[in-house]
């Protein structure tokens, strides 16, 4: 088995995956070899006789004393690749090889699923067979095989002389992507000129998708392109390629798969939206977005983007429309969290729920958390207490917006952890003008300058929610007066 060919024409199948592919080939050339020590026992004799065939001090006759490994698991987030992984290198191998579904070792006649599963390992042992084995969790729940689940795989399958090698396969990296991308687009109909700048400019965007969120990117583009193609307007020129924007409006629909559960409807507010906030809005610019935008910049200065982020305030201030703001103006994948839908009063199960949504985010990464009412899963250490005593156990890195920081444990708010503490304030006397004047944009008036500041004057202590809400009681109160009026 020539390993750098089968390397390199797996590689022209498979984008952002030569790390796997290399493991997986080392594995089999590692088979091949223990097969013929255990299968071709006689001609390793003659060989061992006539050349004196050794292996550093070790004879073949040696390590065929030694159990050898079974198979490789491969597993994954769904979408990533693992069966094509599979299959792309079982067929460049040059063994015989066969793939099965673990639904199909299910039959209603007694001893029929077991008759299927010893003809699928059956083999003559005279060459080396691969066998595939897809959805393993069915079979072996709490040859070679792959997983969505790999924490409901038996640890009595995954062990040494089994399954002893366990490949994690992740398409996480911008290169992963765009390698990956790159090869999808090679059958569309892309202008080659702009070929290479689209893959960077959609690539860019599509943080945490999988192998099967581009190829469903790929088919949105081209649905959009369609559109284009049979549109009714026949003034404009019939285009002969895909464009950026069809890409870009496919990604307003396909969003990242590895989400799933965590999948929330954001509101589309933007810093513009925000008024009286412009300290906080120029914080966080400078701690956050300007960052990661631009995070090449920063690393070579040997500056590292915060970890976490910590707003606090009084309620009605604006933290939540703040985090809304940043995950829009960043436009990331983001996942926001109502705290208390992660506690449980069952021992163990509100850090298992914290630490899948934070695999979620690390898999689609970059990824904003956002966790709203922070401090009913941070309280001070003996503050608060339930029956599994949970708040001493669930403490952990979180990105975090709360009205009670001062519940929240110290030993989070420190640098490493949560790095930037930004407080919001009751809006002053200018800010109740700044947020008046900002609600009352999108409301016809006639108000003049002068009446804005009485009123500010009148609302000392009022928050953000209780200005815009005065502002929509008097459009509906001016309304119900006068059902004609126009301005209010």
């Amino acid at each position: 088995m020539d390993f750098e060919d089968i390397l390199y024409r797996c590689t022209l199948e498979l984008g952002g995956a030569e790390k796997y592919i290399s493991q997986l080939l080392k594995k089999l050339l590692e088979f091949e070899y223990f097969h013929r020590i255990h299968f071709k026992e006689q001609a390793l004799l003659e060989l061992e006789q006539h050349n004196k065939t050794t292996i550093g001090t070790i004879s073949p006759q040696t390590l065929k004393s030694f159990p050898f490994s079974k198979g490789v698991m491969l597993c994954g987030e769904p979408g990533c690749g693992k069966s094509k992984l599979a299959l792309t290198v079982s067929k460049f191998s040059g063994f015989e090889y066969s793939a099965t579904n673990c639904i199909s070792f299910f039959k209603s006649d007694l001893g029929a699923s077991e008759r299927a599963m010893f003809d699928s390992f059956h083999t003559d042992n005279k060459s080396i067979k691969i066998l595939i084995i897809e959805n393993i969790d069915i079979l072996f729940g709490n040859g070679k095989a792959t997983t969505n689940r790999m924490s409901s795989v038996s640890n009595y399958l995954v062990r040494s002389n089994r399954l002893d090698t366990v490949i994690n396969i992740s398409i996480s990296t911008a290169k992963q992507r765009e390698q990956v991308f790159e090869i999808m687009t090679k059958s569309l109909p892309i202008n080659k000129e702009i070929h290479s700048d689209l893959i960077k400019n959609v690539v860019f965007q599509a943080h945490g998708f999988s192998a099967s969120d581009l190829q469903n990117l790929c088919l949105q583009a081209f649905f959009e392109f369609n559109k284009r193609l049979n549109g009714d307007d026949s003034n404009k020129t019939r285009p002969n390629h895909l464009e950026i924007e069809d890409f870009l409006k496919a990604l307003t629909t396909v969003k990242p798969s590895t989400l799933g559960e965590y999948t929330t409807k954001i509101p589309k507010v933007f810093f513009s939206d925000i008024y009286g906030l412009n300290t906080a809005i120029n914080d966080l610019m400078s701690s956050v977005v300007r960052p990661l935008k631009n995070i090449d910049k920063y690393e070579n200065i040997g500056i590292e983007p915060p970890r976490g982020i910590l707003i606090h305030g009084p309620p009605g201030v604006g933290k939540s429309m703040l985090s809304y703001a940043i995950t829009n103006e960043l436009k990331i994948n983001s996942i926001f969290v109502d705290s208390t839908d992660l506690r449980s009063m069952v021992v163990g199960q509100s850090e298992k729920a914290i630490q899948r949504l934070f695999e979620k985010a690390r898999s689609t990464s970059p990824c904003l958390l956002v966790f709203d009412h922070f401090e009913m899963l941070a309280r001070c250490r003996n503050h608060y207490s339930t029956s599994e005593g949970g708040s001493n156990r669930i403490v952990t890195s979180l990105l975090t917006v709360t009205d009670k920081v001062d519940d929240i444990d110290p030993a989070l708010i420190r640098p490493g952890r949560i790095d930037v503490a930004i407080k919001l304030d009751l809006p002053d006397k200018i800010s109740r003008i700044s947020i008046l004047e900002g609600v009352l944009k999108k409301i016809p008036n006639q108000i003049s300058k002068q009446y804005l500041e009485a009123v500010a004057e009148k609302t000392q202590g009022w928050n953000g929610s209780e200005l815009f809400n005065i502002c929509q009681l008097a459009a509906m109160v001016s309304l119900r007066n006068d059902p004609d009026l126009s301005k209010i």
